[in-house]
């Protein structure tokens, strides 16, 4: 018994120490290139209108209530209030139909967020790189935190760009 109380002992001080290593900053990101013209890409993209209909969470709360400030544009806003979501808001910093937007993420009772989505022109379409930066400040479990966030983050990008993808051929 005593043996089994020492390691479980040693398992937590790893767990501490390893916890407290780890960086608490994340990127998560995904590529998706679209067979559509960059304009057709962006005009779903850069209006904060058409967001309910490709966002990746929207599916997960239908109950979401989302107010507008502006609809594109730097400065144009999302706030959402959600059970399960959480409540939160984002930000156009910057927008431009030839390079892309940045917005600010902000989520009630997290630290804020930078992400992007950056245009880079292929033959035949544009393809899109969506990148988001922010940190975990848990003590201890950040990094933990941080680690599994970056992946669940970068899968529920990837299907943002299939539904954006499936809206653009659905109007061809």
């Amino acid at each position: 018994m005593k043996k089994v109380l020492i390691a479980l002992v040693g398992l937590v001080a790893v767990f501490l120490v390893v916890g407290m290593i780890l960086p608490n900053q994340y990127t998560a990101s995904t590529t998706y290139e679209f067979k559509h013209p960059k304009a057709s890409v962006h005009g779903i993209i850069g209006d904060l209108n058409t967001w309910k209909e490709w966002g990746p969470w929207m599916a997960d709360d239908p109950e979401m209530k989302i107010e507008l400030v502006g609809e594109n544009g730097v400065g144009a806003k999302q706030i959402w209030t959600s059970r399960q979501a959480g409540n939160g808001s984002l930000t156009f910093t910057a927008w431009d139909p030839e390079s892309g937007i940045k917005y600010d993420l902000a989520f009630e009772g997290y630290p804020p967020a930078s992400a992007e989505f950056k245009y880079e022109d292929i033959d035949g379409g544009v393809k899109v790189y969506w990148t988001m930066n922010g940190s975990m400040e848990v003590p201890v479990v950040g990094g933990y935190f941080a680690m599994f966030f970056k992946n669940m983050i970068s899968s529920s990008f990837q299907q943002g760009m299939q539904n954006i993808d499936n809206i653009l051929s659905k109007k061809m």
